[in-house]
């Protein structure tokens, strides 16, 4: 059975909210799910899945937990920086913005919060390695000679497979050394214009909010957004942050960098506490 947990984004501590010290039950409030609309005639428009508040009622018989958890949340809450909620892989940004005591008896203390969750939709990773020469797009190794029969790649695949019913983000970890670094998948191109240098390597984000950032061989991180392609942006065909569609789509580069995807899964409500999927 899966655990909810909170990770807090400035002290970056771990609030596990389903344990022996803390328990929601079974966080019934996280579970729903609500899209915005607008009515028309005979039907809906502006369909959008937007910030949500939520309630939820937890007890813990550990004072000393409770006021370490009131900290992470109150720390994130006067930075203006969200935490993660987690759901075994599944997560999505959010504040923890009230609590109101329900019952203090002897040393057991049960509160309903209220939260705010604001990417509108859970998440999961899955991540997949591109390495240079490791294969063609049916995962089969490449050599420079003819063979009878195909060698299997252990060392990556070079496709990705979307089974999600819409476009899903995607972040990409691209390693140096690499020059313009340039990969098509689908009918789209993302490309990056700067060199990469050894032992650094580019972070591209494409959920809300997009990011782009080069991290050197020190940790150091700069701010790398204007070297992205963004074309005419979405369905421009060389938009560098493009959703990536449903099915299955080959992924092509030269060959001369690998780097790591990760497709964020999406769905607007929780999985039930049987499934993973």
């Amino acid at each position: 059975m899966h655990k909810f947990k909170y990770v807090g984004a400035v002290t970056n501590q771990i609030v596990d909210l389903d344990c022996p010290l803390m328990t929601i039950d079974q966080g019934l409030g996280f579970r729903g799910r609500e899209w915005a609309y607008e009515l028309g005639l005979n039907r809906i428009t502006n369909i959008t899945r937007q910030a949500r508040e939520i309630d939820f009622e937890y007890s813990t018989g550990d004072l000393a937990e409770l006021d370490r958890m009131t900290r992470i949340f109150e720390a994130d809450i006067a930075a203006g920086k969200p935490g993660t909620f987690f759901y075994g892989d599944w997560r999505q940004k959010g504040f923890v913005v009230s609590s109101s005591p329900s019952s203090i008896f002897h040393k057991e203390y049960t509160a309903t919060a209220k939260a705010v969750l604001l990417d509108g939709v859970w998440r999961k990773p899955e991540i997949l390695g591109m390495y240079p020469n490791s294969g063609d797009t049916d995962g089969t190794k490449k050599y420079s000679y003819e063979y009878a029969y195909e060698y299997a790649s252990t060392f990556g695949v070079r496709y990705v497979t979307v089974d999600d019913a819409n476009p899903i983000c995607f972040s990409l970890t691209i390693w140096g050394y690499a020059v313009y670094p340039s990969i098509k998948i689908a009918d789209n191109t993302y490309h990056y214009k700067l060199i990469i240098p050894n032992n650094s390597y580019l972070l591209v984000d494409s959920r809300p909010d997009p990011t782009v950032t080069l991290v050197d061989q020190l940790g150091k991180r700069s701010d790398a957004f204007a070297q992205a392609e963004r074309g005419e942006g979405e369905g421009s065909g060389n938009y560098a942050f493009q959703r990536i569609p449903t099915g299955t789509h080959a992924v092509i580069w030269d060959d001369t960098f690998g780097f790591d995807i990760t497709l964020w899964h999406e769905r607007s409500e929780l999985p039930n506490e049987y499934s993973d999927s």
